[in-house]
């Protein structure tokens, strides 16, 4: 096997043609190179792919129904192209071991292959979105990104909760995920198939933060340091409140009683008023006696 030196810039395609995929051609480009040595590095995930010529919902159902999965490549120095993907075979793709991050070696079957289209010349893509049916919970479509393994890009890596917190097993609180993935910044090539949170020495009350998450190096961690993960929650429990006896109600005092008191003092009142206008109605007469006499 022979491989070209790297400070060498030589404008051969990159391409697997009479060789077997994975093994190194003669001459490569820099940008070749680094997707072998991915590919020697790591198992390669192929998907196959052919262009698709009409884009309307007729012919989009048509596919689906065939088993194929409408989907969308972007990105680069490339135009967008729609392409049509095999809906087992994307499946397989999702269920490798790196997940929605998974780096594909996507290879596209021209109709008609030329010196610009090989059709065995294969593109590293990634996932950028999956659309699924709300109800059925089908795939409906998806959106494949090209990449350069020589630049960074962003992506979201799940986090995995390793270890049982002492806070729960021997305390009775309960473990609390919050964040269950990071966004992360870093070449394709170092991309974590996720993250590790070891809760192993958590105490009820206790809080892990994203700072606090051992990070691969070459990852540039894109959240906020003090963003909290995971914490341990005493376990609260709310005693039964014991059933209210009934109270028979207190006997209210009828209203009438105060009316009747209000009516003797009134009465008494009208009594003293009128035995005062007989008292001078009687002065009054003795004085006009008097006057007379």
């Amino acid at each position: 096997m022979v491989s070209a030196p790297e400070d060498r810039e030589v404008n051969v395609r990159w391409t697997f043609g009479e060789r077997q995929r994975g093994e190194a051609p003669m001459e490569v480009t820099p940008e070749g190179l680094s997707f072998w040595r991915f590919q020697v590095a790591q198992k390669e995930v192929v998907l196959n792919a052919q262009p698709r010529e009409s884009t309307t919902k007729g012919r989009t159902h048509q596919l689906r129904r065939e088993g194929k999965l409408p989907a969308v490549l972007y990105g680069g120095k490339e135009p967008a192209l729609s392409i049509a993907i095999d809906h087992k075979e994307f499946l397989k793709v999702l269920h490798t071991e790196h997940g929605e991050n998974v780096i594909i070696s996507l290879y596209i079957s021209h109709p008609a292959p030329s010196p610009s289209n090989a059709s065995d010349e294969p593109v590293p893509v990634i996932i950028k979105e999956i659309q699924i049916d709300p109800v059925k919970r089908n795939l409906l479509h998806v959106d494949l990104c090209r990449i350069s393994l020589r630049e960074e890009i962003r992506v979201n890596v799940p986090i995995e909760i390793y270890g049982k917190a002492p806070g729960v097993e021997k305390s009775g609180g309960f473990l609390d995920h919050i964040v269950y993935e990071i966004a992360v910044k870093c070449l394709p090539t170092k991309i974590p198939d996720k993250i590790i949170c070891n809760v192993s020495s958590l105490e009820v009350g206790e809080t892990l933060t994203v700072k606090d998450l051992k990070i691969p190096k070459g990852v540039d961690v894109l959240e906020d340091p003090e963003k909290i993960v995971v914490s341990i929650i005493a376990s609260t429990v709310v005693a039964e409140k014991p059933a209210e006896k009934e109270v028979a109600p207190e006997e209210v005092a009828e209203p009438e009683v105060i009316g009747k008191g209000k009516k003797e003092k009134e009465k008494e009142k009208e009594e003293e008023e009128e035995k005062k206008e007989k008292e001078k109605e009687k002065e009054k007469k003795g004085e006009e006696e008097g006057a007379k006499g």
